[in-house]
């Protein structure tokens, strides 16, 4: 049997129609799907670090900044000066951040359900433990280089 498309391919195109139909579903909170991770991550672990955020979902510091500047100026999250190192601060929900987030919660359990619909839910779990490999696999990958 032939492939359509190649690993990386399918995953591309996933995250083009997600983020189109996420971005089309939660217009209305005040959020995008770019900044969508940011603060649901803000609400799972309050007072997290623009550091540690950026560590926990994978992604650059600069891009983590200009996500937290949107969610900071739509006042869905405040930042509050770290007590240990005056440098650094810690970042929490506002009120309008705890609302938007119930919403979206709901629509995105929403949108997953209907995303995988049809499949049976060992196929979906074994997607997900191949995925998580193949993720970890290139993190190696990726830390190798670093390395030098």
């Amino acid at each position: 049997m032939k492939k359509k498309f190649e690993l990386i391919q399918y995953i591309a195109a996933i995250y083009r129609h997600q983020t189109a139909v996420l971005n089309h579903n939660i217009t209305e909170s005040g959020i995008t799907a770019g900044t969508y991770p940011f603060l649901v991550s803000i609400e799972r672990d309050p007072g997290l670090s623009l550091m540690t955020l950026s560590k926990y979902l994978l992604i650059d510091r600069a891009t983590t900044t200009k996500a937290v500047t949107k969610l900071l100026k739509s006042e869905l999250i405040e930042k509050i000066p770290d007590d240990k190192d005056k440098r650094a601060f810690n970042l929490y929900l506002t009120p309008k951040g705890e609302d938007a987030c119930k919403v979206i919660k709901v629509e995105a359990a929403d949108f997953l359900k209907e995303m995988i619909k049809g499949i049976p839910e060992e196929e979906y779990l074994q997607t997900i433990n191949t995925l998580d490999q193949v993720l970890k696999n290139i993190k190696n990958m990726h830390n190798e280089i670093k390395r030098g």
